[in-house]
Parts: C-alpha cells; sequence; structure tokens
C-alpha cells in the first residue's frame, strides 16, 4: 500500500509538472488547431525543452499550447497510448473527465519518450495549430466601439477547475457594480460569468507558489475572493495584473460596509449585500470539468489548487483535518459571521490535497469518513437548509460531493459505497434502486453494525448530536454513538409476562447486521436504558443462555426525513470500556441558525 501510494503521488506530481492544465481557446487563424476561428478548441499546455516561449533558449523547459488533435496525433504515433491508459486507470479514478484522463496519458508519454524525441516530435510540428494563449496584440474588445466601451476590459483565462482555463473578455463594469466575463466571438454580447463587487472580500496577486507552472512567460496571475469561493485569473503581463488588482482594490475600499469607509471586514461582519451573489450555484457547487460529475456537484470548491500539494503537515493530514473541519462545520451552522463560514469553506478545500491511502489501518479510515460524512451533511444544510420531505432528502444525497484526493464522492456513496461496502443492503426492494453501486478502492474492509447508528443524518429521528471520532478512541466512541442513538430511540411496553420493545428504523432497514432477532436482542440489549434492560431480564432464560422470544415482540420506529442541524457531543464519560448511562438524558438544546441562499437567517 505504502508502494503504491508513493508511486500514485509521485505520479501526479509529475503530470502536473509536464501538462499541468488544459484550455479551451479560440484558434488564431481559421484554419488553425482542428477548428474554426469562431468556435473554442481544447489546447494542453505542456512544459517540453525548446519551447516557443519569448526569449526562451533551446535546453530551456518552456510551455507550450498544443491542439487535442495534435496530441492525440502524438499519443498514437508514440506507440504508448495503451501502456499509458493503462497506467492511468491502475493508478487513479475511473470517475476522471475524458480530458482530465488524456492530459495524465499524454504527461505519462512525454516522460516515457527519450527527451530528445520529445522535443523535435512536438517544437516542429505545424505552427499553425499553436495559439499562445494571451498574446500581446491589440484586439478589439466585444464592443465594435473600444472608446465608447465602459469599464475597464481585458483579454484573460479563467479558472473553471483545478486543471481547466477558458479564454474569455473580462470588464470592470463600476457604475453595475459587476465584473463580467464573455465568451470570445460571440455573437450575443452576454456575460456567462459575473462577480458582483459588493460580495467580494479580497482581491491579491496570486505567488509563485500559488500559480499554475506555466514557464518561459510573463504571465500574471490575479485572485479574486468572494464568501463562497476564489475566481482566478490569468493576464498577459504584470503590468496588466496591477492595473486590474489596483482598480479592484479602489472598489473596495471605496464602497461603504457597516456605515464606514473599509475593505476589510471586521470578524462578526454578516452584510447581507456580500452573500447576495449573482448565482448560488456557481458560487457554492461546483460542475467540476475535471471530473464526470453526472448529478454530483462538488461543495468543497472554495479555493482551487494548480499543483500537486506533497507536503506532509496537519492541513494534509486526513485525519486531523476531518476533526477540524467537523468542529467548524458544527460552529459555522451557528455562527452567523462571514469569516468564520468563508473560514470553513476555505478549510474544506484541503480535502482535494489530501492521500487517502496514507490512512494507517481501517480504524483510521473509520474515523476519518465518519467525520467527512457529518462534515458533508453540515455543509449541505448550511447552504441548502435541511430537507423536510423523503424526496429531497434522497436528491440531496446523491448531488452533495465533495473531491477527497484524487477522487469525488456524493454523501450516499460516502455511506452506502465506503462506509457500509461490506454491511447488508436495505430490506426494502426498492431501496436498492436508489442506492449508487460505485466502487471506491479506499472502501472498508471491516462490518460493524455499530457504524448503523454512528452515522447521523440530522433527521429528528436520530439524536441531535454527533462526535468527532478519533482512531485511538473509536471502539468506545462507537459505543458511545450507540448507546446514544438507542437511550434516544428505544422504548417498551408491557403487559403481563410480555414485553414490547420499539427499535430504532435503521435495524429494521438493516436488519441483516444485527442477525436473527435473538441475536438482535442480545447485541442491543448492553446499550439500553436501564429500565429497559431490568424488563428485558425477566424474558431471560439462563438454561439455555438466550432471550425468550416468545414473550418479546419487537416494532420500529417511523423514520421522518425532516433534518435539522446537529451539535457536537462534547462531555464523554467512559467506565470499563462503556460510556456511563445517563448523560444523554441531559443534552444541550443549542439554537442553531441556517444559512439560506439569499443571505436571510432563520432559526
Amino acid at each position: 500500500a505504502g508502494e503504491m501510494l508513493s508511486k500514485r503521488v509521485n505520479m501526479l506530481s509529475l503530470i502536473d509538472t509536464i501538462v499541468p492544465a488544459w484550455f479551451e481557446m479560440i484558434p488564431r487563424n481559421s484554419s488553425g488547431g482542428g477548428g474554426s476561428r469562431f468556435s473554442y478548441t481544447k489546447y494542453f499546455a505542456l512544459n517540453i525543452e525548446g519551447g516557443e516561449a519569448n526569449g526562451t533558449s533551446a535546453d530551456r523547459i518552456s510551455t507550450i499550447f498544443r491542439c487535442k488533435s495534435d496530441c492525440e496525433s502524438l499519443l498514437e504515433s508514440s506507440g504508448l497510448r495503451a501502456e499509458a491508459s493503462a497506467r492511468v486507470a491502475a493508478l487513479f479514478s475511473h470517475r476522471m473527465s475524458g480530458t482530465e484522463r488524456m492530459r495524465r496519458m499524454l504527461a505519462y508519454v512525454l516522460h516515457k519518450q527519450k527527451k530528445e524525441q520529445t522535443a523535435t516530435s512536438i517544437a516542429n510540428s505545424d505552427p499553425s495549430s499553436f495559439s499562445a494563449l494571451v498574446t500581446k496584440e491589440s484586439e478589439a474588445s466585444p464592443k465594435k466601439n473600444p472608446k465608447q466601451s465602459a469599464g475597464l476590459w481585458a483579454h484573460v483565462a479563467r479558472a473553471k477547475s483545478d486543471r481547466h482555463w477558458i479564454e474569455e473578455w473580462a470588464q470592470i463594469d463600476e457604475d453595475a457594480g459587476m465584473i463580467s466575463f464573455y465568451r470570445k466571438m460571440q455573437k450575443k454580447k452576454r456575460a456567462v460569468f459575473r462577480i458582483a463587487t459588493t460580495s467580494i472580500l479580497s482581491v491579491s496577486a496570486m505567488t509563485k507558489d500559488d500559480c499554475p507552472p506555466f514557464l518561459g512567460h510573463d504571465y500574471a496571475f490575479l485572485s479574486i475572493e468572494s464568501i463562497g469561493r476564489c475566481t482566478y485569473l490569468m493576464l498577459a503581463s504584470q503590468e496588466e495584473r496591477d492595473i486590474w488588482l489596483t482598480t479592484i482594490s479602489k472598489l473596495l475600499t471605496d464602497r461603504v460596509v457597516y456605515g464606514s469607509e473599509s475593505s476589510s471586514l471586521p470578524p462578526e461582519a454578516t452584510n447581507s449585500k456580500l452573500l447576495d451573489v449573482d448565482s448560488p450555484a456557481h458560487e457554492f457547487m461546483h460542475d467540476s470539468s475535471m471530473w464526470d460529475c453526472r448529478k454530483r456537484r462538488i461543495y468543497n470548491c472554495g479555493t482551487f489548487s494548480f499543483r500537486s500539494d506533497r507536503t506532509n503537515n496537519d492541513s494534509n493530514n486526513p485525519t486531523v483535518l476531518a476533526q477540524r473541519a467537523l468542529e467548524k462545520a458544527v460552529q459555522t451552522m451557528s455562527d452567523e459571521s462571514i469569516s468564520s463560514r468563508r473560514y470553513f469553506l476555505k478549510l474544506v478545500s484541503s480535502f482535494k490535497t489530501i492521500q487517502i491511502k496514507s490512512l494507517e489501518s481501517e480504524h483510521h479510515k473509520l474515523a476519518f469518513f465518519l467525520n467527512l460524512y457529518h462534515t458533508m451533511v453540515l455543509h449541505a444544510y448550511l447552504i441548502l437548509g435541511p430537507p423536510s420531505t423523503s424526496l429531497r432528502f434522497i436528491s440531496l444525497f446523491k448531488d452533495v460531493a465533495y473531491q477527497v484526493g484524487d477522487d469525488i464522492m456524493s454523501l450516499a456513496e460516502l455511506e452506502h459505497c465506503i462506509l457500509r461496502s461490506q454491511m447488508s443492503l436495505p430490506s426494502s426492494f426498492l431501496s436498492r434502486f436508489v442506492i449508487p453501486k460505485s466502487h471506491y478502492s479506499c472502501h472498508l474492509q471491516i462490518s460493524d453494525y455499530r457504524i448503523n447508528f454512528a452515522l447521523n443524518c440530522g433527521s429528528i429521528s436520530t439524536p441531535a448530536q454527533v462526535l468527532v471520532y478519533s482512531p485511538d478512541k473509536l471502539d468506545g466512541q462507537l459505543d458511545d454513538a450507540t448507546r446514544l442513538a438507542l437511550v434516544e430511540t428505544t422504548s417498551y411496553q408491557h403487559g403481563g409476562r410480555d414485553v414490547v420493545i420499539t427499535l430504532p428504523k435503521v435495524c429494521q432497514w438493516y436488519e441483516q447486521d444485527f442477525g436473527k432477532p435473538d441475536e438482535a436482542v442480545a447485541l442491543l440489549e448492553p446499550y439500553f436504558r436501564e429500565e429497559v434492560r431490568e424488563r428485558l431480564q425477566s424474558c431471560w432464560q439462563s438454561e439455555i443462555n438466550a432471550f425468550d422470544m416468545s414473550r418479546i415482540w419487537i416494532r420500529y420506529e417511523d423514520f421522518s426525513f425532516a433534518c435539522r442541524a446537529l451539535t457536537l457531543r462534547e462531555h464523554q464519560h467512559l467506565w470499563n470500556g462503556r460510556y456511563v448511562r445517563g448523560s444523554a438524558n441531559s443534552l444541550p438544546t443549542n439554537r442553531v441558525f441556517l444559512y439560506e441562499l439569499n443571505g436571510s437567517v432563520s432559526s
């Protein structure tokens, strides 16, 4: 496992060094790039020796751009296409998009070829197929008469995902209070993406370490931060970047925030204008072009990472990151400040660069994925609010997704294909058509009935509290989660010698995880309230060491799909490996605030 992880990390770093991104661009002449002058064509950025950058010597590495058709030809002529495809399939997720898969295959082939052959086959290809991304030639803005165009215009590339950029025109319209982006050669000049200047938190020039490794060029990069995400721009030069930086910074300085002239935000800032984003879907959810998302929408898209991160610190330690993220998610649900919510959204973006396979054991994996699951649940409720019907519940759990490491997973996939992968399917026949059948190499190899109680979707039929799981305390914490669920939901009635026990619905859905009825009662009895246990003792048959099930009737509680936010279970008291009874009867009833997309706050 360690060797495979090392190969995967090294390969991903190598790929991002050789082919750092792909672009959608308009070819500079009508015959180039296999496309017309009026249509976008995909180009790959290749870092090779003897590139075409200005002032680059033949033995220096620089970035050139080649259209997709040329890169397809390179893969075929190399004789390494099948090998590259197999290697990428063995090391990486099959859920990546076709273009992202080609980027990785292309990097593999360029690495495998001899350097001399690579430089010749690429650098000497037909010049008409080359399109420099941002030319320094003066081009007219989208307006027919540039002199009459309002605001500041620039020819930019905008990052659509961590490895995907698109060539566009961008305009700062101070009067409209918008930064708008337009497609090149578009007949109807309608903005395809906009940023309200009132929603901008900060703007900054990107450092060299944060920028994509496009070598041998003078490109400069700008980051525009709003509450939900960062928008990244690539401009032709540092001079042009600085003009945009100064213009936007002046807008932030001049605007009136909280009744004072300021471009900085106090920690308690909750100005509704900052939440009034132009497109909530673009702001908080991401249909990433790196992945075959289908119905999934990636929520941890607050920041992009343009380089593979190989550092070893707490932000890249999966266990520590998941614990911090869950704690912050719970805090953010009750903290209305912009700074708190922005910090949380940036924090969960760090999940994209972790290495899941670095988790040392099944205990580490289980603790990590439980914390991740509850973080994703609270993140979804923070943005959309808790679901109130079964249809909304199912839709949300299938749509809400995170990029975790070099893969994506929805809430439903995390629950059923990773955490419960070795456990039973629901007893309901129709449920089996709803549950995803995706395969993940990181899925758990263990089966533990207590996982059914540890998973908390926020339904009012489940406990209001959730634990922050830790690998070294996991066994006791699973006991605590099981006891907490059963103490709150289990009830009993008795008439004569019979006992009627009402169990949580999860015990019926996944009845095979608990065994036969007598086995299930024996398994769960240690977690019941004291009075339930005492009553059950009257049904115990010591001669056969089992309960007399002819006197015990089992019913199941109705499940409500109405959900609410969760709080943390802070006081966990162990006694001989079991958590002490009674502490769950005095649960705190914290007031929780839910953020809605229109910026309003409701309790």
